[in-house]
């Protein structure tokens, strides 16, 4: 979805990826109405109305505040996202037209069309003033700096280099585990202490070959101590550099609070990890 500039290619993958989802419609459909259920049990209309509720405000207020931070925006937005349609029909042609004026999803360089960075070659400014600007190649950063601190980790970036065996796991682990560091740098340059031993001998840098698993990020806080952990499949680019410091970010809160009462080990509203 990043890289590819296939516009068929592009709709095969979304369609295929989206298409998953309906043999668990039904399924889906009953889990929804058993969490309204629990939702009404507990006072609220819906379980919509449920998770407005977490934000210091009652959920009416917070559905305003929403729509008064959007209509600010909007007109900015409407601006960027017109901007960008122009020059997606430019590139693709009808690949990129829809009769309602809306933007074809799987073009947008994300498989949930929500960051937009990755089409930055085809949208990028041809203004000479404003062309002079050329996106950081994160990417080929990272790389070479992991290399040169970690030998071991620059094996893992070698086009001849099988990752599937134990030499290639051992450096992707290494690559991985570095990636990790820029980011505890990043928050103990605030104060906070570094990770625990065990953080390193016991999360999820990569994907194992022994078994399935989900690579969705996640950070994990075991113990309600000090045994964190993070369990990701990562891989030297400017998206996981991205997603590293926002689940360490869970953890060395979590760390943060762990003398609180239990009540209070957690965020002061129901979006604050997000933030």
């Amino acid at each position: 979805m990043a890289k590819s500039r296939d516009p068929e290619e592009l709709k095969k993958i979304w369609v295929g990826w989206h298409d998953t989802g309906a043999p668990m419609r039904q399924k889906y459909t009953r889990f929804i109405e058993l969490q309204n259920i629990g939702a009404k049990e507990l006072g609220y209309k819906d379980t919509g109305e449920l998770w407005r509720a977490g934000y210091d405000m009652t959920p009416a207020e917070f559905s305003a505040e929403l729509e008064r931070a959007w209509t600010q925006l909007q007109p900015l937005y409407d601006e960027l996202f017109t901007y960008v349609r122009t020059r997606l029909i430019a590139k693709y042609g009808k690949a990129a037209e829809r009769a309602d004026g809306k933007i074809p999803a799987q073009l947008l360089g994300n498989m949930w069309a929500q960051e937009w960075g990755n089409i930055y070659d085809i949208v990028a400014p041809t203004d000479p003033k404003l062309a002079q600007y050329k996106p950081v190649n994160l990417e080929e950063t990272l790389k070479k700096q992991i290399a040169a601190k970690d030998p071991a980790a620059a094996v893992a970036f070698a086009s001849n280099t099988d990752l599937t065996t134990d030499a290639g796991q051992a450096a992707k682990t290494a690559a991985g585990k570095a990636m990790v560091h820029y980011g505890e740098s990043f928050f103990t340059s605030l104060g906070f202490p570094a990770l625990p031993a065990t953080f390193w001998e016991r999360s999820q840098f990569i994907h194992p070959r022994d078994r399935d698993v989900v690579c969705h990020a996640s950070a994990w806080d075991l113990d309600s101590v000090d045994d964190l952990r993070v369990k990701m499949c990562i891989e030297v680019n400017d998206d996981y550099f991205t997603t590293v410091h926002h689940e360490l970010g869970h953890n060395f809160y979590q760390r943060a609070y762990n003398k609180q009462p239990f009540l209070f080990r957690g965020g002061a509203n129901d979006g604050f990890h997000e933030a």
